[in-house]
């Protein structure tokens, strides 16, 4: 056997180590927590990366959305210039085809306007007489006799 400690260094020694413990013991419980702690945290992280990325991917597609509208628009522009065009070679044309009968009016010292899009606005004794039609100035001079004199009534 070997020797033997005194008992007071042999109590001694033990609250230490009880104490070591004891202190080990509250460490390795507050890492213990911090442990959880940081679980919880990076748990929640995840979470909330998890949302972004969500919402990153709805952003993405109201862009697409975006992008695709705006290439839909665009061809539509297009199309209505296109449109527009059509429609304004038809007024002008339309426009064109009173000059015969602004020319005559003139000539009568009746006052006219053309009116937009193709109408065209006379004058006579104070009241207005409407034409939306070349054709109907001109059959309108005949049923009065082609006298030069314009009469009152709806054409």
């Amino acid at each position: 056997m070997g020797p033997e400690k005194s008992p007071a260094a042999n109590s001694s020694d033990d609250q230490d180590l009880r104490q070591i413990l004891v202190t080990m013991q509250q460490n390795l419980t507050q890492i213990d927590g911090k442990i959880d702690l940081l679980s919880y945290r990076m748990d929640r992280m995840s979470e909330c990366l998890d949302k972004y990325a969500e919402h990153l991917d709805q952003a993405e597609r109201r862009v697409s959305e975006v992008e695709d509208g705006q290439t839909e628009l665009a061809t539509g522009k297009v199309k209505l210039n296109k449109e527009l065009s059509a429609l304004r070679l038809k007024v002008q044309e339309a426009r064109r085809q009173f000059l015969a009968g602004k020319k005559l009016l003139r000539s009568m010292h009746l006052e006219y306007r053309m009116l937009y899009s193709a109408k065209l606005r006379v004058e006579v004794d104070g009241s207005p007489i409407f034409f939306s039609y070349h054709k109907k100035l001109v059959k309108h001079r005949i049923a009065v006799g082609g006298s030069g004199h314009i009469g009152n009534g709806d054409s």
